[in-house]
This record gives C-alpha cells, structure tokens and sequence, in this order.
C-alpha cells in the first residue's frame, strides 16, 4: 500500500473529527437532561377542616339550603356521579366567606340509617363572600352514591363556617 500525501492527511485529521463529533454528542446529551429533569412543585397545600365550635354552629341556623335538585349521571366507564344544585341563603348578620355542607343519604325510611355521609364545599377561600340576607345558586358533584339509597330526598346541614370578620 503505497502512503500518499491525502492518506496521511486523512489520518492527522482523523482524531481531530473524531474530538470534534464526541463533543457535539456531549453537548446534546446535556442539553438533553437538563431539558427532562422534571420541575418539582410542590402538591397543593391539604385545606384545613373549616371552624365549626359554638360560635359557627350558633349561625348555622342563618344558613338554609333551598331549590335543591339532585340529578344521577353515569359516564363511558360506568362510573355513576350525583349532581347536587340549589341554592344556599345567608339570614344571618354576617358574611360567611367559606361554607361547607354535609349531606346525607339514608337507606331506610325513617331517615334513622345513613347509607353515605358526604361533607362538600359550597362556598370557598377564593370564592366571593356571601353577604347577609343574600342567597347564591351552588352545585357540587358526588364521585359516590349509595346503592341502597331509599330515595328520599337526602339531609342538608351544615358543618364547616367561616365568618367574614
């Protein structure tokens, strides 16, 4: 094999190439990770139970829920859903500004078993406050529903209030 001039000069130039390549490989694997490291944020913080001692349980006899409407629903994967609509009333002499609303559904007739206890949100921090003697449409959605339900309209109350100081 006969050693020409173009020969030698490929072969000088051969690591050269070869630095030249691992180092574009090195630079994209970087900028790789960096761009898949996942961001860590942090799950939203749990809600604290709302206050219910003698003061919120004293008004809670201000709050009605009225024009209730429950309506069963079922999605593609049979998975069944209750809507609750009405809406809440503020008697009272002051703004609630968070209220939650506990319902239950019994399965006998004298309302005496409870087949499902739910506590729901009705007014939340980031919602306006209720002001008094006003009244506001709500609607929660329930991922449960008792199969032994006795169809009676179910148990409204509360059982979370924060009052608008």
């Amino acid at each position: 094999m006969i050693d020409t001039e173009s020969s030698r000069e490929a072969r000088r130039q051969f690591p050269l190439a070869l630095a030249g390549g691992l180092a574009v490989v090195l630079i994209v694997a970087g900028i790789f990770v960096t761009m898949s490291k996942s961001v860590h944020v942090a799950p939203p913080p749990t809600p604290k139970p709302m206050a219910f001692g003698a003061p919120e349980q004293a008004y809670a006899a201000h709050v009605q829920f009225n024009n209730i409407q429950l309506a069963k629903s079922s999605n593609l994967l049979n998975q069944q859903f209750t809507y609750i609509n009405g809406t809440v009333a503020n008697s009272g002499d002051h703004a609630i500004s968070q209220l939650a609303m506990s319902v239950d559904f019994c399965d006998d007739l004298a309302n005496k078993h409870v087949a499902l206890h739910d506590t729901e949100t009705v007014i939340s921090a980031t919602d306006q406050p209720l002001p008094p003697h006003q009244q506001r449409d709500f609607s929660v959605t329930l991922d449960k529903f008792p199969q032994n339900w006795n169809q009676q309209m179910p148990l409204f109350y509360t059982s979370g209030l924060v009052l608008q100081q």
